[in-house]
């Protein structure tokens, strides 16, 4: 039996003002509240609210299809690293998702408004069979095109296994791609700051790093099932705070609980960085 749905008087308003103000259908109100279409049609019953016709109830959502038709600037890298890292391209179905912790909302959301996605973000509140609540906030946009333009930057299914380093992408941005993939599979801690991925990438990233004269270390994962799979770690402030410096030299879109660690372990002055409040 599903979990019944409480709406509090808050919920209903909102509810209202989507509907009949921005014209959002019932399946995108459920999307929102994280319920079945159900629920959002019985509470209308409930509250006797008059509906749309069957022509009027359905929204199309849109997108810039084109925004990535080259990536250009900081914010377009980041967006790459971060969906290289936790993102999916389901060419097959038309569409790109993402989903992080709902303390990473804004993330997504900026992103969303980055690329004029009219879809909202979707939260949802799982409670696994010990009872245990996990909430997390996930991102959809439903363009064929732009399922065809990522993958021809290797943002392709099943990169788990095979991700390549974008070679083709302009060295000043490389720095923003990390930032990206770092917030999406890596970890930022007192003495490193590093990721997992494919032997490929963690190659092309070390090559990066030569050219720059800073030091890493590529390890395999003991006892991992894929051979291919690899961490890769920046140890030392002389050679961490060079690529920090680089990562954060411009962009606004930012993951407020990895940009806290790097400011915790002195990684980051946020005092000499006017893009961060």
């Amino acid at each position: 039996m599903s979990k019944k749905v409480i709406f509090n008087n808050q919920d209903i308003e909102n509810i209202k003002k989507l509907y009949y103000e921005q014209k959002i259908s019932l399946d995108g109100l459920s999307e929102i509240y994280g319920c079945s279409r159900t629920a959002i049609r019985n509470l209308f019953i409930k509250l006797n609210l008059d509906r749309r016709s069957k022509t009027e109830q359905f929204i199309k959502y849109s997108v810039n299809e084109h925004f990535f038709d080259n990536i250009d600037t900081a914010d377009k890298a980041y967006c790459l690293g971060l969906w290289y890292a936790d993102g999916c391209n389901r060419i097959e179905r038309g569409d790109i998702n993402i989903q992080l912790q709902i303390d990473d909302y804004s993330v997504l959301d900026s992103i969303n408004n980055l690329i004029e996605n009219t879809r909202p973000i979707k939260i949802y509140n799982v409670t696994n069979k010990k009872n245990h609540t996990k909430n997390y906030c996930e991102l959809l946009i439903h363009s064929r095109y732009m399922c065809e333009q990522m993958n021809n930057y290797n943002f392709i299914p099943r990169k788990s296994l095979t991700l390549d380093f974008p070679y083709w992408m302009p060295q000043d941005l490389i720095p923003f791609m990390l930032r990206g993939y770092i917030d999406g599979d890596g970890w930022v801690q007192k003495y490193r700051i590093g990721f997992m991925s494919t032997d490929k990438f963690c190659l092309g990233v070390k090559q990066y790093f030569d050219s720059l004269g800073l030091e890493c270390h590529i390890r395999d994962i003991k006892g991992h099932y894929n051979e291919h799979t690899k961490t890769f770690d920046i140890n030392g402030r002389k050679n961490i705070i060079p690529l920090v410096e680089k990562m954060f030299s411009d962009g606004t879109i930012f993951m407020d609980r990895k940009v806290k660690r790097y400011i915790e372990y002195g990684f980051l002055d946020v005092t000499n960085n006017s893009l961060i409040a």
